[in-house]
């Protein structure tokens, strides 16, 4: 039986000292009594508690995921069922990607919330469900677009619950093919690129350049330039590694034009690395590409917003999507309507997708409407490092343009290009 002299020496040397700094409160003695709690109460932590490095920190994470991962059985049950145990099951289970996931819990929650039909997701009943969707149908004048996702996520809740989806006696309204592509013409996309969005000139240049890459690369804004990292462009073999996070973060290697990798007249790449990136460089940034005035990494909802409040008020049509309807007219006719080629760069899943573009691209390639690229992006006259771009001098406006009906189809406008205080603008006039 251990003494209770060895009982003392098996303690840590931390509760030694315990009466040590106790002997310090006696006697009336000014002390700060708070310090030295906190003091005493850290000791026990740090040896209760080692600390862990980095490596066993990721091994530590790698655990529990392949635990939580063996954990998930193959339904759920809906009265016990968590929006966590619905999106770990269709993470690990079923595999959907990072948005897809997303999205469905953001459909769910407000289905379930709905002020007038709201869905038990606790006890799904088919004909409550279809009462849902006939009023949203029906009272409110839902789009067929928002009924067929939100329809697509409560399927995909009740697979998930083994139950049937089939016994949901809805059909969705049908969704109309969509029309053709409407794009803006190259002088405006130069003129969206050049305009001086914010005294500030990182706030300016980051609009400009975020424009730029957007529209010569047409990735999908914002999931793919927001997770970009400086790594994945490569200047010395001028191509660009590009992450699709909507296709299960799918890697893809496209070749622009030498000129937007490391052109030093244009908005680059390379300007942007050794320029203007280092100026909000921080702790926080890491190594992604596009930063926040603050240094910070950008989401897709800040992104989006930043792109939409910034350009809106110049163009009213712009939406940040619309650079990769750009990008796929654009290079359709620099590259003589070689549809593979543009699926490829633009990382079209669907031959189909690629070819919804062809009818808009054909019009403008009869008419000898090409070198879009070129047209959208000519050289500065400015030296590099200038925040801003000189301006043509011209007599004021008379009016202010309506940028709100900028766009061009395959039903033929023809541009007008106009200068004034704010710059070089272009408008568009029907052709009589």
């Amino acid at each position: 039986m251990q003494t209770y002299q060895e009982s003392l020496t098996s303690y840590p040397k931390e509760l030694h000292s315990i009466n040590s700094q106790q002997s310090e409160f006696v006697g009336g003695k000014n002390q700060k009594w708070t310090q030295k709690i906190e003091t005493i109460g850290q000791n026990h932590i740090e040896h209760c508690y080692p600390k862990i490095d980095g490596k066993d920190m990721v091994k530590l994470t790698y655990e529990l995921t392949k635990h939580k991962e063996l954990a998930i059985p193959s339904k759920l049950n809906p009265e016990t069922a968590s929006f966590t145990d619905i999106e770990d099951f269709l993470r690990y289970e079923l595999r959907y990607s990072e948005s897809t996931i997303q999205s469905t819990l953001q459909y769910l929650k407000t289905m379930e919330l709905h002020p007038k039909v709201p869905i038990d997701l606790k006890h799904p009943d088919p004909e409550a469900i279809r009462m849902h969707f006939k009023y949203r149908e029906i009272i409110e004048h839902a789009s067929p677009n928002a009924i067929t996702n939100n329809l697509k996520a409560i399927k995909r809740y009740l697979n998930i619950c083994g139950i049937n989806p089939d016994n949901i006696r809805y059909k969705p309204p049908i969704i109309p093919e969509n029309n053709d592509v409407q794009v803006p013409k190259p002088e405006l996309v130069r003129t969206l690129i050049i305009h001086t969005y914010s005294k500030d000139p990182y706030q300016n240049n980051l609009i400009q350049y975020l424009l730029c890459h957007n529209f010569m690369l047409g990735w999908r804004v914002p999931s793919e330039p927001t997770i970009m990292k400086t790594t994945n462009i490569d200047l010395d073999n001028e191509c660009i590694l590009i992450v699709e996070p909507k296709k299960h973060h799918r890697k893809r290697t496209i070749y622009p034009e030498p000129y937007i990798i490391n052109g030093r007249r244009y908005k680059s790449f390379k300007n942007w690395l050794d320029y203007w990136r280092p100026k909000v460089e921080n702790q926080y940034s890491k190594d992604y590409l596009y930063l926040q005035p603050d240094g910070r990494p950008f989401t897709d909802d800040t992104l989006r917003m930043k792109l939409s409040r910034a350009v809106k008020p110049v163009w009213n049509g712009y939406y940040p999507y619309i650079s990769r309807h750009w990008c796929a007219v654009a290079r359709l006719l620099e590259w003589n309507l070689k549809v593979i080629r543009v699926r490829d760069f633009l990382g079209h899943v669907k031959i189909e997708t690629t070819m919804s573009y062809l009818r808009t691209a054909n019009q403008f390639y009869d008419r000898n409407e090409k070198d879009w690229l070129k047209r959208a992006l000519r050289k500065h006259k400015t030296v590099f490092g200038e925040s801003s771009l000189p301006k043509k001098p011209a007599p004021a406006f008379q009016e202010k343009p309506n940028f709100s009906g900028n766009t061009m189809s395959s039903h033929g406008t023809s541009p007008v290009v106009m200068y004034g205080p704010g710059g070089e603008r272009t408008v568009f006039s029907e052709k009589n």
